[in-house]
């Protein structure tokens, strides 16, 4: 009876961290979804607006910044109201297709965020997701789930705004 107890446990066991499994895949493969979402809405122009905020990833804290923090914590906040009017509008486009989110491996809550960029409805003005990358934009969060980054959207992040938020802040 002990033995069919202990494998009992230890099948439930491996069953709930599958489960578990499970759910941070079909997480993060929302948050390729939204990614890609917010590619496809900017080339209908149903977004606009975009807002980063960054903080100095040289810039030392007792804790790790969170999304929270970051929000209010912030050195640089930049709005840019029409994302159409610039340069900006085809690179974005290019950088969000060439973004591929995976499960972030180090499931720790010490991901220290220092960029923030939040899309914002063209016509309600309501964020319709959030991103957010550690100083060297490889792991992050979309909407709260945390995720690993690849393929161009730091770059993109990096190449236009690093210069100016240095020398702004």
């Amino acid at each position: 009876m002990k033995r069919l107890l202990q494998r009992s446990v230890i099948v439930l066991v491996a069953f709930l961290l599958s489960g578990n499994a499970i759910c941070q895949t079909h997480s993060s493969s929302s948050a390729q979804e939204k990614i890609e979402a917010v590619s496809k809405s900017l080339v209908k122009r149903e977004i606009r607006k975009i807002e980063i905020v960054w903080m100095n990833p040289h810039t030392e804290t007792r804790d790790a910044i969170t999304e929270k923090s970051l929000d209010v914590q912030y050195h640089v906040r930049l709005v840019k109201q029409n994302i159409f009017a610039g340069r900006y509008e085809d690179n974005l486009i290019a950088a969000l297709r060439s973004t591929i989110v995976k499960p972030a491996t180090d499931q720790t809550d010490d991901i220290d965020l220092r960029w923030g960029v939040k899309f914002f409805d063209a016509n309600s003005n309501v964020p319709v997701v959030s991103l957010y990358l550690n100083g060297n934009g490889e792991v992050g969060t979309v909407d709260g789930v945390d995720v690993s980054f690849g393929g161009g959207f730091y770059k993109w992040l990096d190449k236009n705004f690093s210069n100016f938020f240095l020398n702004s802040h």
